[in-house]
């Protein structure tokens, strides 16, 4: 068992690995900064498009992956599918192949089509919990949705395809033959959605000169790619504490000198944000561009006390070639770039090398305070950080994050997290000669020592449990409270919290009390008391991305809209002292674990 999982009152209500998980909703994606673009032909691609009687499809657009297709014969409306793996046909050819994304066209309103996906990786625990690709059409449909047929599953071994996987799905058109329908593994998210995304930001903040004023927010270069594209580096906080003084331009860094360099904030800390080192992990965009919205709220009291807080360094995309060549996990040299932070080179990893000279120069300017790197994760259900395994006090402060996030998300799963030695050093089963070693978490842990350093991972396709959410505090309310415990002695204020806390677990009373509050009602994410799974969309990434910050801001004591209070833990050290206590508990365990073992082994060794 996890270790968090195996101390008491840390385990949640189970839920049956048989049961059915409930029908996938629509995915939600009502962020503002985020509509689709139309995917546009790349002229160097204009080959990968294919025609097939009066059906056309195409892969030569960004992120997009199609190697064929052709007819089932004797069976209309049936297509087999190939799809490239990464760097497929050079010299950095991969095994991997679990992404694929292509547009349709020329079916007609009521038309039945079938895929066959013919050389996919093995992902059955994805599939196994009614994992289905999204479809969009363009252009009714502005938003991307799950397939409304459950798909079908199988293992193929064969002399060509070793440990194949052959996945079958179903759709039905609603749209004319003029539209294009387009089918992916998951919901897109690719370099130029990217860009347009970032554009629209500049141009609502060139337009809202108040919300301007309101919000620093920068966009620079870091360096460029193998294949010459930009890693962007976006800088968001508020304008207070800065000074005359800017930022240093490192060595082979920021190549646009005509670009100046953002200020130096006094008296905030760095709160470093990557994400989509693997290209095909596209939740960690829809993660990250749920804190992009976030920060950028300017009227939610919580956004304003981060910028406050904090100065936050965001990298949306750290591998650009990748994600738009339609890689799921490599670079353009075959390489898993998240093996190499711990000797980057500038020549054959230049996002990675520029990533950890920035992140070590602010570590060494006691500027860094949290760095997370953002992915997602096929195997494991819920959405989880991974940390490092530390000592003591330090090792407390650590996991203490993970259990705020759990407070705050209704999906987050504290349960799934993993601080362990073993999950810090443990090697590749693709490749041997990397390791975890190497990963952003634990070789920039290594290198500067801050406690904060994780990766926060998150499934496809579903949570593993759901927790039951506390509402938000209203500010006005903990006043009153601290208000009426000052006329009390101890012993009634300590029923009268008790009290508190018994009618908080009631289901309507406080639910209604945020409702009534309509600045709290129109920004903070409802209370939640539903224990069941659900199937993740975009606005459930960008929720689980939200919650980093928020988290984050009841780390630092600074969450004007603190759900703790509303919690059996009251305040920030009352989360501690439970933290500390499933840590002793889970070591004792461990302790005993390897006693056991001891005597286990000396009995063996009697035997002989």
């Amino acid at each position: 068992k996890n270790p968090w999982e195996a101390a008491g009152g840390a385990k949640r209500d189970s839920v049956k690995e048989s049961a059915p998980p409930p029908p996938p909703p629509s995915i939600r994606n009502d962020l503002p900064l985020e509509p689709p673009i139309y995917p546009e032909t790349i002229p160097s691609r204009k080959d990968s498009a294919w025609n097939i009687g009066k059906y056309s499809f195409r892969a030569d657009f960004d992120s997009a992956n199609l190697a064929k297709i052709q007819p089932v014969p004797d069976a209309p409306g049936e297509f087999e599918v190939w799809t490239v793996p990464d760097n497929g046909g050079n010299v950095y050819e991969s095994a991997h192949r679990t992404w694929f994304y292509f547009g349709a066209k020329g079916f007609s309103k009521g038309d039945t089509a079938t895929f066959s996906i013919m050389n996919l990786n093995r992902q059955s625990k994805l599939y196994n919990h009614d994992m289905r690709p999204v479809y969009r059409a363009h252009p009714s449909m502005n938003r991307w949705d799950r397939i409304m047929f459950p798909v079908s599953f199988q293992n193929t071994d064969d002399d060509e395809q070793e440990r194949g996987f052959k996945l079958t799905f179903k759709h039905k058109f609603d749209s004319s033959e003029d539209e294009e329908v387009f089918f992916a593994f998951c919901e897109p998210y690719s370099v130029a959605d990217q860009a347009a995304c970032l554009e629209r930001i500049e141009a609502e903040l060139a337009r809202d000169t108040e919300k301007a004023e309101k919000i620093y927010y920068k966009r620079e270069c870091l360096c460029y790619s193998l294949q010459r594209r930009k890693l962007d580096l976006i800088t968001i906080t508020s304008h207070d504490g800065a000074s005359t003084d800017l930022e240093d331009r490192l060595p082979g860094l920021f190549p646009d000198t005509t670009n100046p360099r953002p200020p130096i904030f006094q008296n905030k800390k760095v709160f470093f944000i990557s994400s989509r080192v693997h290209p095909g992990e596209t939740p960690a965009s829809h993660m990250f561009n749920g804190i992009l919205g976030f920060l950028l709220r300017s009227k939610d009291p919580r956004a304003i006390a981060a910028r406050k807080h904090f100065v936050f360094k965001l990298i949306p995309i750290l591998n650009p070639d990748g994600v738009s060549l339609g890689h799921y996990r490599m670079d353009t040299l075959g390489r898993n770039l998240n093996r190499f932070y711990d000797t980057p080179s500038p020549e054959e990893h230049p996002t990675i090398h520029a990533v950890r000279s920035l992140i070590l120069d602010y570590a060494e300017k006691s500027m860094l305070d949290i760095y997370i790197d953002l992915h997602a994760h096929a195997n494991k259900r819920g959405c989880f950080l991974f940390g490092n395994a530390l000592e003591g006090p330090q090792q407390v402060e650590n996991v203490l994050l993970a259990k705020l996030a759990a407070i705050n998300c209704p999906y987050f799963d504290f349960n799934g997290c993993d601080f362990t030695e073993k999950n810090m050093c443990m090697k590749d089963r693709r490749d041997p000669q990397v390791s975890k070693e190497g990963s952003g978490r634990v070789a920039l842990y290594r290198a500067t020592g801050i406690t904060h350093i994780y990766t926060c991972e998150t499934n496809y396709n579903t949570s593993r449990i759901h927790n039951i959410i506390a509402p938000v505090k209203d500010p006005k309310e903990i006043a009153q409270e601290k208000k009426e415990a000052a006329v009390v002695d101890k012993a009634e204020a300590a029923t009268a919290r008790r009290n508190s806390f018994l009618a908080s677990r009631l289901p309507s009373n406080k639910d209604k009390e945020q409702v009534q509050n309509p600045e709290i009602s129109r920004h903070a994410s409802p209370p939640s008391r539903s224990r069941d799974p659900i199937k993740f969309g975009a606005e459930e990434f960008a929720q689980m991305g939200r919650t980093l910050v928020i988290a984050a801001l009841d780390l630092r004591e600074v969450n004007p809209w603190s759900r703790i209070p509303n919690t059996e833990f009251r305040n920030l050290g009352g989360v501690r002292t439970w933290v500390s206590s499933c840590l002793r508990s889970a070591a004792t365990r461990k302790e005993i674990r390897a006693s056991i073992r001891a005597a286990q082994a000396a009995a063996r060794d009697e035997d002989d």
